[in-house]
């Protein structure tokens, strides 16, 4: 079912947020609106003074080459992860998926 226009589509079982959480959250958005200008001119003044800091800044923000058609792709930031992806790793290459 459709709530209509204008209401809430949270069943009435869920809490509504405290004010005071809304204020900080509406505070939160306005403040990252207003630095946003500011930190881009800070990134363009470092890539400036430091032309190796922009190198592959397309890569860290998800733009860099991608893989085969259909290839699978495993990110593992820690030891832990790495070791408990390993199965699933190998039972892909046993069936031949592709990675990157």
């Amino acid at each position: 079912m459709n709530a209509p226009i204008g209401s809430s589509a949270l069943p009435a079982s869920v809490p509504k947020a405290a004010p005071s959480l809304r204020v900080l959250y509406w505070g939160q958005q306005v403040l990252m609106h207003l630095l946003l200008p500011l930190i881009a001119l800070i990134l363009l003044w470092r890539g400036i003074r430091e032309p190796g800091h922009l190198r592959g800044l397309a890569d860290r923000i998800g733009l860099g080459p991608t893989g085969p058609k259909g290839a699978v792709w495993v990110y593992a930031a820690s030891l832990g992860e790495t070791r408990a992806a390993s199965p699933l790793i190998k039972l892909a290459r046993a069936n031949r998926t592709p990675f990157c």
